[in-house]
């Protein structure tokens, strides 16, 4: 059998390496013995085990032999390897042990082994029958070989090493004569005779191996591990670019002498050497096993002139999650890390300069925090006689809330926020049983009250705005027989406190027609119609009563009242339905019926998927598991900071509840997404998920994971520029001027307070990661139909734009800056992977939530301070990381 290195070779039988002695110590001469000196047990043409036809005898040693056999069932040949000394016990149990072994392992760089038989009492496993040499004999007919050859077989040999690994298997006794080459030139890791696995501590125990490729702690009684087994990688790599092994002692006393000895460097032997081969072998060679290598995959990856990570997905492979890990460089990149720091910090200033005048929280000036104006409520309802009676337990929740009808009345920008088109209201709810809100969302005070509340909308500077008293609250402020009195007269209710909260004269309004039912059952309704104070235009009041006591009241400007009355009987809100439709419409475009639909078939898409890949094995269970498991924490976290605490058991348990429910829910649907979409990326496009996989690998401070850090963080803040680069230029183009922008109710939190704002952190982060996996199965589809990369996404960049331009304002500046983002995302994503993209989004989110001004006296400002820090922060870490960080590697 000729040598795929040398065709001029003569042809030469396969190694001993395949028929090695089973002894648990051996010498490096057990590659030497040769067939023909050999007692032949089965003649050529001698069928055993009635399956197997004997061809030749290849190798043979002190107690096994190994024979070419033609599977006479599958028409293949294989490698006998039979055991000679029958009544040998312990020999049997190795080989039986061999075959569990190495029956877990399957690469193209290792040799197969496939069952055990016996055959005239002489038991034998069959294995893959390789047609080449082992190196230990190449080596020694034709010397070292080239260094590019050298290095393709090193970097198979560790392929396959990894492989051994993965199954949790150490191979203990890894040397050239354990290596055959395949006609192909390929290199095959065999004999996996004192092979064990960790758990295995009788086999780990015993000392075994050949000495002069054994790590030197070995010889302490350390445990094997997968430190020993890279050293030995290392010492079969050094022979195989030198040609002679580097430890070559006739004694144990010298052997350990050369182990003390400084590792020679290949540039002092070879005249062609590459530093990067003689990092890998110091990084292999070390005498401390935390200097080594973390697996034999990141030995692959550091090997020059090939990449295994492109190799795997040529050759149609799947790469293993350690070996996208360990792909990629890690270089530093200093010039990186300053330019994108500085893209970050002067994009962060220029968006909060704009801020004041386009988003929410810049045209609103709040200087009153929200448990001063929560005070103002309280004081509020004890003039107007709702106080509860002394003793009564009280829960109360408040925030800020959205004026949707100010936001879109003209001139409702930068007015004053004492005005009743102030665009953002304080609202409280108070009660004896209040509700336990999640995040005191300012959503739930548009439903119809419970029993026992009152509710409260305030001016930023604590003027009532609306009020609303449900019977039960009222009940509890009444005598028995005050309430048998009212019921017989029912006396009009004493108006005159209740404008005098407001800011405003009764004398000084005119009696109208009612328009608005308010959202409880009443027996009386008012309306007035008078001036507005210190503002122009008039308001209307509207408000209601039962009994005699007045549980509803509103001030509102006149042209956000003039909709018709709703038919008799239906108890409506008047105008806040209209109101959130039309606030869903511009802030939530997946809560469109088509936003919604597309969601759904996403969900759909993805199930299928995730079933299909859990079925076929390709999901990385520990990824999945990493990921959602922090997913679950985070969302719970979240819920626990936004929800409104009381003193009480059964609503503290209530919220617990709540948090670990809608936490494993985010969790098990991340999971989802992540078993639909991982393992296509891994198969087709690995690159991407590079970065993400070492930072779930716990790789925090690596250049790489930094360097999306850092990139996803600028990332984010150009593209919220952005954002706010198409409200400004909305009207400029001639369009009507869009109201000013916030995100949804959640942003309200931030301005409750730093734990509040934290929540809104950790909402943001669960967000981002479901809009990564989206985006990433979006391109994900196109691929697996197109089959090339840029096509796939350039496809789905197209129409995430398009998306993204019909959930806009959808101007031409809209449809462009949609475009912009589509492109800078993708662009993201091809170059940088996974992780960039979803640090991108994150920070998005949270700057689209968090109050942004420049204005120190306003209460948002602190917010503002601290979404900066965090910012820069995220930003300033990855460029330490990426390459500002003095001896990164």
């Amino acid at each position: 059998m000729s040598s795929p290195l040398d065709p001029t070779a003569p042809p030469r039988a396969a190694s001993w390496s395949q028929t090695r002695a089973l002894a648990t110590t051996k010498s490096a001469d057990d590659a030497s013995a040769s067939p023909r000196r050999a007692k032949i047990r089965f003649p050529t043409g001698a069928v055993v085990a009635d399956r197997y036809r004997i061809i030749e005898l290849l190798g043979a040693g002190g107690m096994g032999q190994v024979y070419r056999a033609e599977d006479l069932t599958l028409g293949q040949s294989v490698a006998l390897k039979f055991l000679i000394h029958a009544g040998d016990t312990a020999a049997r149990d190795q080989l039986i042990s061999e075959v569990k072994v190495a029956r877990r392992v399957a690469h193209p760089n290792t040799c197969r082994v496939f069952d055990i038989g016996d055959a005239h009492g002489l038991p034998f496993l069959s294995m893959e029958y390789v047609d080449g040499e082992d190196l230990a004999t190449l080596l020694r007919r034709i010397g070292r070989l080239p260094t590019d050859k050298a290095a393709e077989l090193a970097r198979q040999l560790a392929l396959g090493l990894a492989a051994v690994h993965a199954e949790g298997v150490l191979h203990r006794d890894l040397k050239p004569a354990n290596v055959m080459i395949d006609g192909q030139g390929r290199a095959r890791l065999t004999d996996f005779g004192i092979a064990a696995v960790p758990s295995d501590g009788e086999a780990l125990a015993t000392v075994a191996g050949t000495p002069a490729y054994m790590a030197p702690e070995l010889f302490t009684g350390s445990a094997p591990s997968v430190g020993s087994d890279l050293y030995s990688l290392g010492l079969v790599f050094y022979e195989l670019f030198t040609g002679r092994p580097l430890f070559e002692a006739d004694s144990m006393t010298a052997l350990l002498d050369q182990h003390r000895r400084p590792l020679p460097k290949l540039a002092e032997q070879l005249t062609d050497s590459d530093p990067e081969i003689d990092a890998v072998l110091a990084r292999c060679l070390a005498r401390d096993q935390q200097e080594r290598p973390r697996s034999a995959l990141q030995v692959a990856a550091s090997l020059p002139g090939g990449d295994p990570l492109a190799a795997a997905v040529a050759a149609g492979e799947t790469p293993a999650p350690e070996l996208v890990a360990a792909s990629g460089g890690d270089t530093p990149a200093p010039l990186l890390a300053i330019s994108a720091l500085l893209i970050l910090a002067l994009g962060l200033f220029g968006a909060i300069l704009m801020a004041r005048n386009t988003t929410l929280f810049g045209t609103v000036e709040l200087r009153r925090s929200a448990p001063v104006l929560a005070a103002y409520a309280a004081d509020h309802l004890e003039r107007l006689g709702l106080a509860l009676p002394k003793g009564e337990p009280e829960h109360a929740t408040y925030g800020f809330a959205v004026n949707e009808a100010a936001l879109r009345a003209e001139g409702a920008v930068g007015g004053e926020p004492d005005t009743a088109a102030a665009p953002l209201e304080f609202w409280y709810r108070r009660g004896p049983c209040a509700e336990h809100v999640r995040g005191a969302a300012p959503g739930v005070e548009r439903t119809a009250p419970d029993a026992g509340t009152a509710e409260l909308r305030l001016t930023p500077d604590g003027v009532l705005r609306e009020l609303t008293v449900t019977p039960a609250a009222l009940e509890r402020t009444l005598q028995p027989e005050a309430t048998a009195r009212r019921l017989r007269q029912r006396p009009e209710p004493d108006w005159t406190p209740l404008f005098a909260a407001a800011g405003l004269e009764l004398s000084q309004f005119v009696e109208v027609v009612p328009q608005r039912l308010p959202r409880i059952a009443t027996d009386q309704r008012r309306a007035w119609v008078g001036p507005a104070t210190d503002a122009a235009g008039q308001w209307r009041v509207e408000a209601a009563a039962v009994e005699g006591a007045a549980v509803a009241f509103r001030v509102a400007p006149v042209d956000t009242t003039t909709a018709p009355p709703p038919a008799a009987g239906v108890v409506t809100a008047g105008g806040d339905d209209d109101a959130e439709t039309w606030r869903k419409s511009r802030t939530d475009p997946g809560s469109r019926p088509w936003g919604d639909a597309l969601q759904l078939v996403l969900l759909a898409i993805a199930v299928g998927l995730a079933w299909r890949n859990l079925h076929l094995g390709r999901v990385d269970r520990r990824g999945a598991r990493s990921a959602a498991t922090a997913i679950t924490i985070v969302a719970a976290l979240g819920i626990l900071l936004r929800a409104t605490h009381f003193a009480d058991v059964a609503a503290e348990m209530k919220l617990a509840l709540e948090a670990v429910t809608g936490s494993l829910t985010y969790g098990l649907a991340f999971w989802v997404f992540y078993a639909a979409v991982e393992p296509h990326v891994r198969r087709r496009w690995p690159e991407l998920m590079i970065a993400w996989t070492r930072l779930l690998r716990g790789q925090v401070r690596n250049p790489l994971v930094g360097q999306n850090l850092l990139v996803g963080s600028a990332l984010g803040v150009v593209a919220f520029t952005l954002v706010l680069i198409d409200h400004r230029l909305t009207p400029m183009l001639g369009w009507p001027t869009p109201a000013p922008l916030f995100s949804n109710e959640w942003g309200m939190l931030a301005l409750l307070g730093p734990r509040q704002q934290a929540g809104v952190l950790c909402d943001a982060v669960v967000r981002a990661h479901f809009f990564a996996l989206s985006f990433v199965l979006g391109v994900v589809l196109p691929l697996l139909v197109v089959r090339r990369r840029h096509w796939a996404i350039a496809a789905f960049a197209v129409v995430q734009a398009v998306a993204w331009g019909i959930g806009s304002m959808q101007t031409p500046a809209s449809w462009a800056i949609c475009a912009l983002l589509a492109t800078l995302c993708s662009l993201a994503l091809m170059r940088y992977g996974m992780l960039a993209l979803l640090v991108a989004a994150a920070v998005l989110l949270l700057l689209v939530t968090q109050p942004l001004t420049t204005n120190t006296t306003t209460l948002q400002f602190g917010a503002t301070l601290v979404t900066t820090a965090f910012v820069l922060g995220a930003g300033g870490l990855g460029a330490w990381y990426a390459g500002l960080r003095p001896g990164v590697t």
